[in-house]
């Protein structure tokens, strides 16, 4: 007689939950209200991750292209002092896109890369988009000491002033 007791428990329980969705028994309730993730820079634990949005940024094929036909792009700096950034550009009709470009060789971790690669979409949006239109794609050539943005600002700007001239 117990062993009925016991199937008539278990019967109910995932009759109860049928009655339920996945997402609702397991999850903490409904999805269906739930607000839809921010665009652009996000942050998560206090951080601010930060893109580019996709109609500025290169696709594949445009990086492939730029390797291929863009002219390299350089900046004189103080003597002893080696640049954090180099660049490709490919001038082109249209608005400006641009790509980060952060090898393994510089920083072996995927997280270390991003970081580099956001600190400079960051510092191109805060910039004035060049007259020209184009692609470029920038190259991290070596990690400032400090706060990455304001490094990479200062190097980005001149890179911008060179294609817009």
């Amino acid at each position: 007689m117990i062993h009925v007791a016991n199937l008539s428990a278990k019967k109910a329980k995932t009759s109860a939950l049928t009655r339920f969705s996945y997402s609702q028994v397991y999850c903490g309730g409904s999805k269906d209200h739930a607000t839809p993730p921010p665009q652009g820079s996000s942050t998560h634990n206090g951080l601010v991750f930060f893109m580019l949005p996709k109609n500025s940024r290169l696709t594949t094929s445009e990086v492939a292209e730029v390797l291929a036909k863009g002219s390299s792009i350089y900046i004189s700096l103080p003597k002893g002092q080696r640049g954090l950034i180099s660049a490709k550009f490919l001038p082109k009709s249209g608005g400006f896109k641009s790509a980060a470009v952060a090898p393994k060789s510089l920083a072996k971790s995927a997280v270390e890369r991003n970081r580099l690669r956001r600190a400079i979409y960051r510092a191109i949006s805060s910039l004035p988009a060049p007259q020209k239109g184009g692609f470029a794609v920038f190259f991290v050539r070596s990690i400032p000491n400090g706060p990455l943005t304001p490094a990479f600002d200062e190097e980005i700007s001149i890179f911008l002033d060179k294609i817009s001239s």
